[in-house]
């Protein structure tokens, strides 16, 4: 590969002891898999080896793995732990190797989620309503992926009645994406489970009090788990959240 190559790098894996970068990658197959698959034996991560002595070093079972949006700022991160790296051949991508290891079964399951980073890196606003475009079983993948670029502090919305489309509730995952939509605005995250939207209600006290207004509710709720539901509608109600259902 030409030292000279110039891309944009959607993944940086680095030695997590000393920071070393040993890989810039374009993409990665083999680390965000289907749960419900086997697990690959190896990973394929299409990119340029940066310092392959990183993974050399005193702590070869450190390896971090981050996720990078369009400016290099950081979406996400990952502890992939060992890595091995088995062969480096050209690929089909001019300037771009084809480079094959083990993680030694350790992988992500969301099988999505490299689809997802790739579009929220591009800066691009997200669209409402974006993620139920995808199937079911993806919301899931798109929940995780809206997570891990959360920067924390609860709320990020200011306006003061949040409206919750039910009819595009499914599941549990999608029960959070959309509370996280209606609350935060489009690509962003409120909770993915009864403990995180605590968590995110607790960091949201001091914030602008808010209406959330549940619409084609009895539709929706019979989607979800009931007692997922009732804990739910408990937990804002705790956080003196006035919940309206139609």
């Amino acid at each position: 590969m030409s030292d000279g190559l110039a891309f944009t790098p959607l993944y940086r894996f680095t030695n997590g002891v000393g920071g070393t970068t040993i890989i810039e990658a374009l993409e990665i197959e083999g680390w965000f898999v289907d749960p419900e698959e086997d697990e690959p034996d190896e990973f394929v991560i299409f990119g340029r080896m940066v310092n392959p002595e990183g993974l050399s070093d005193e702590s070869p079972g450190n390896v971090v793995m981050d996720v990078l949006d369009a400016t290099g700022g950081d979406m996400g991160g990952y502890d992939i732990g060992s890595m091995v790296v088995s062969r480096v051949e050209s690929s089909d991508i001019p300037g771009v190797d084809r480079i094959g290891g083990t993680f030694f079964g350790h992988t992500a399951p969301f099988a999505g989620a490299g689809l997802f980073y790739r579009r929220l890196a591009t800066g691009v606003p997200v669209r409402s309503g974006e993620w139920m475009e995808y199937p079911g079983e993806w919301h899931r993948s798109w929940l995780h992926t809206v997570q891990k670029r959360w920067s924390g502090g609860g709320r990020s919305g200011d306006w003061p009645v949040c409206v919750m489309d039910g009819r595009r509730i499914v599941g549990e995952a999608s029960f959070y994406c959309a509370i996280g939509e209606a609350v935060s605005g489009p690509g962003k995250y409120f909770g993915s489970n009864l403990n995180a939207l605590d968590d995110c209600l607790m960091m949201s006290v001091h914030g602008v009090p808010f209406e959330l207004v549940w619409t084609d509710f009895a539709a929706s709720a019979r989607r979800i788990d009931p007692f997922e539901v009732e804990i739910a509608i408990d937990i804002l109600i705790e956080y003196d959240i006035t919940v309206t259902l139609r």
